[in-house]
C-alpha cells in the first residue's frame, strides 16, 4: 500500500461546547480497509483547540471493536495507536465482513477553542 485508505466516516465530537473549558473529545470513524493491532491515527486539531503535552484516551465501555487506545504526541498530532479485537474472532465486531466497523474512542482533556463560531 502506497497511500493511506480514506475513512467511510469520521466525526469529532466534544462533550461540551462550552467556549474555552476542557472536555473530551469522541472520535468515531470507520474505514474501508481493515483496522488491525498497532494501526495508528494522526489527528490534527486547529490551533484554536489545545491538547494536552501528554494526551489520554480511553475505550468507552459500549466500543466493541477497539480494546485499547494508546494516545501520544508527534509535531504537533494526537497518535493514537489502536488495539482492535478483530484478530480475536469477536463476531460482534466483525458483523461478517472486516471493513467498514465502527470504532469509537475519547481524547480527554483537550481545551475547547475560545469561540466556536466562524470568524
Amino acid at each position: 500500500m502506497t497511500e493511506a485508505h480514506k475513512f467511510t466516516s469520521l466525526r469529532v465530537t466534544p462533550s461540551d461546547k462550552t467556549n474555552g473549558v476542557k472536555t473530551n473529545y469522541r472520535i468515531d470513524y470507520s474505514s474501508g480497509v481493515p483496522t488491525e493491532d498497532g494501526d495508528k491515527l494522526y489527528i490534527k486539531f486547529p490551533k484554536t483547540i489545545r491538547t494536552p503535552m501528554t494526551p489520554n484516551c480511553r475505550v468507552p465501555d459500549f466500543e466493541q471493536c477497539a480494546v485499547n487506545v494508546n494516545c501520544d504526541t508527534e509535531s504537533g498530532k494526537i497518535v493514537a495507536t489502536i488495539t482492535t479485537k478483530l484478530l480475536n474472532g469477536n463476531k460482534k465486531c466483525t458483523k461478517g465482513k472486516i471493513t467498514d466497523q465502527p470504532y469509537v474512542f475519547f481524547i480527554q482533556d483537550v481545551e475547547n477553542a475560545g469561540s466556536f463560531i466562524t470568524s
